[in-house]
């Protein structure tokens, strides 16, 4: 089922809050469902500097800034070099279903700054899961692609369809992107 907007980060991927109109139009945001697992795919072209992009999603005691989904961010103890362990606090609602979630990730920068995340699941909310983040300069503005694969693993009500969760999802996602940009350009 096509679809989409954190990520959170990582975010981003509470099964989706946001209500306001976004600004910043996502060139593509796909949200598919197979089972109980969903694959989201975003890309957007941020006018914004790649290097104020990547500090604000890497800002990992500030992420509600960038999505409301976010209750909380703080870093746990690296379980290995080069890894950045964050734990997460979301809150996601869809209609009257509201679920504070959970979410610890293991966090890697690649030399060419992308973030990668993969979701440590004895200690979140989610069965499975991983996320991409792509940043890379566009002239003077960012091309940002986000990718992610998750699977919750709490109960969510059948009368919340796929529908209303994949509304949700792209909505935080071009809400996330919105506010990536501002923030971006604030001085």
């Amino acid at each position: 089922m096509p679809g989409k907007p954190p990520a959170c980060l990582l975010v981003l991927l509470a099964l989706g809050l946001a209500t306001a109109a976004v600004a910043t139009d996502p060139e593509r945001v796909t949200v598919e469902r197979d089972g109980k697992t969903y694959q989201v795919q975003m890309s957007v072209v941020l006018e914004a500097p790649a290097e104020r992009v990547r500090a604000l999603l890497t800002d990992y005691g500030h992420l509600d800034r960038v999505n409301p989904a976010v209750l909380e961010s703080e870093l746990l103890a690296a379980p290995a070099a080069g890894v950045t362990r964050v734990r997460t606090t979301l809150k996601s609602c869809v209609w009257f279903f509201c679920k504070e979630i959970d979410l610890v990730e293991d966090l890697e920068t690649s030399p060419e700054g992308d973030i990668r995340a993969q979701i440590v699941t004895e200690l979140s909310d989610l069965k499975a899961g991983q996320t991409h983040w792509q940043i890379r300069p566009d002239g003077a503005a960012t091309r940002l692609t986000y990718t992610s694969t998750i699977e919750p693993g709490f109960w969510v009500p059948p009368l919340i369809g796929p529908r209303a969760i994949v509304k949700n999802l792209r909505r935080n996602l071009a809400l996330t992107a919105e506010n990536l940009e501002r923030l971006s350009n604030d001085n």
